[in-house]
């Protein structure tokens, strides 16, 4: 039992981080596969049987991720945003940057076309905490960022531009620190999101909020995939003991479900 569960955690810590690195239904495949094979090779597989294993691995994610998407975006919520309609493929593109934000420490964003597609904000505009220099495409239907950080952590930018976390016991009690520019994360639009006259989405850790291009914001409550891990085994020709863990759910290859 304990040798089942340590080799579980070491494919799923596997799976898991490749396919956040990755994001999406690339990723849900390719931490699927990872997890899987590093699993039955810890259970003494070789050769062929590693191959069969991360194939049979990844296809399972890669299913599940899709099916766990498909009825959030269709029954949970993700149709529509604030006033943005959107359509699955965009559901799935923001979906999928925010687990690379997540994971990589940056801001993903883009523009929401009228076709149903998506503009990805180029790489070079993502940075910890802003976007910069990104621009809302003309005629689009709105843009979207992500807040992957907790909210309400305290931060700081110092002379070059680098940010980074300011944590109290870094210091002694009544030693006076100069801190500079310092601000808190938010959760969902800041005055500078706000500042921006154009509707807009937010994506955090917990929900999302929708801008209209005036006023306030108000909260949405999309139902997002955020943490990915897909240990599988393969053990005398025989798949067993596969995790997919896929939001707050384990699913487990006898078709019972639990939270984590």
């Amino acid at each position: 039992m304990f040798k089942g569960a340590l080799y579980g955690g070491i494919s799923g810590l596997a799976g898991g981080t490749v396919g956040s690195a990755i994001g999406g239904g690339l990723g849900s495949f390719v931490g699927g596969a990872v997890g899987s094979a590093v699993n039955a090779k810890l259970y003494g597989a070789t050769g062929s049987d590693i191959g069969k294993s991360a194939i049979f691995g990844g296809i399972m994610a890669f299913g599940l991720y899709h099916l766990s998407s498909y009825i959030n975006y269709e029954f949970k919520g993700g149709k529509k945003w604030g006033e943005i309609d959107i359509s699955y493929k965009q559901f799935i593109t923001m979906q999928a940057d925010f687990q690379r934000s997540r994971f990589w420490g940056k801001e993903y964003g883009g523009s929401l076309m009228n076709d149903g597609s998506v503009k990805r904000f180029p790489a070079k505009t993502r940075a910890n905490y802003q976007i910069n220099g990104a621009k809302d495409v003309p005629n689009s239907k709105g843009w979207y960022h992500t807040h992957w950080d907790k909210p309400g952590q305290l931060i700081s930018m110092d002379e070059y531009g680098n940010v980074h976390h300011v944590n109290a016991s870094d210091y002694y009690v009544g030693e006076r620190v100069k801190i500079e520019n310092p601000q808190f994360t938010e959760r969902y639009h800041s005055p500078t999101d706000l500042a921006n006259a154009s509707r807009s989405i937010v994506i955090n850790r917990y929900d999302g909020s929708y801008f209209p291009g005036s006023g306030n914001h108000s909260n949405v409550l999309p139902r997002l995939l955020i943490d990915l891990c897909g240990p599988f085994s393969l053990k005398d020709n025989v798949f067993e003991n596969y995790i997919v863990c896929i939001d707050s759910f384990a699913i487990k290859l006898d078709g019972s479900t639990k939270y984590k």
